[in-house]
């Protein structure tokens, strides 16, 4: 499951993650007021980016796992949101995108677009993750 690599690769990437606030799925009712969600969720940009890139970079032969994922972080502020998602877009190579080592997997990231504020102190960031497992 790509979600759980990625969620492991920002808790130990980043100060402000732990496995105490950094999900993958859902938001547990129990969560703190700062905390970073990890989830498969697609959707018409992510889906057409997704086919498009695929398509023009993916090598014929190569069985290649693709996923629209999306990372919805909040904090107690605006501020602290708006500096955990800045950390978290970055860590996964920013603009360009990039590639994470965890373990056996190495990840490809392709954002889909920047992270944006949804509402209040949530900010959500859309990318697309690539992998041979």
């Amino acid at each position: 499951m790509i979600e759980k690599t990625i969620r492991d690769f920002l808790v130990e990437n980043l100060n402000g993650l732990t496995s105490q606030n950094c999900f993958v799925g859902n938001i547990p009712e129990n969560a703190p007021t700062t905390y970073c969600v990890v989830k498969s969720q697609p959707s018409p940009l992510s889906d057409s980016h997704n086919l498009i890139s695929e398509k023009l970079t993916l090598p014929k032969g190569i069985n290649q796992k693709s996923s629209a994922l999306t990372i919805n972080v909040a904090g107690e502020t605006y501020e602290a949101a708006s500096a955990l998602i800045g950390e978290v877009f970055t860590a996964l190579g920013g603009e360009d995108g990039g590639c994470i080592n965890v373990n056996t997997t190495q990840a490809f990231i392709t954002p889909v677009e920047s992270p944006f504020n949804e509402e209040g102190n949530l900010f959500k960031f859309n990318f697309i993750v690539r992998t041979n497992n």
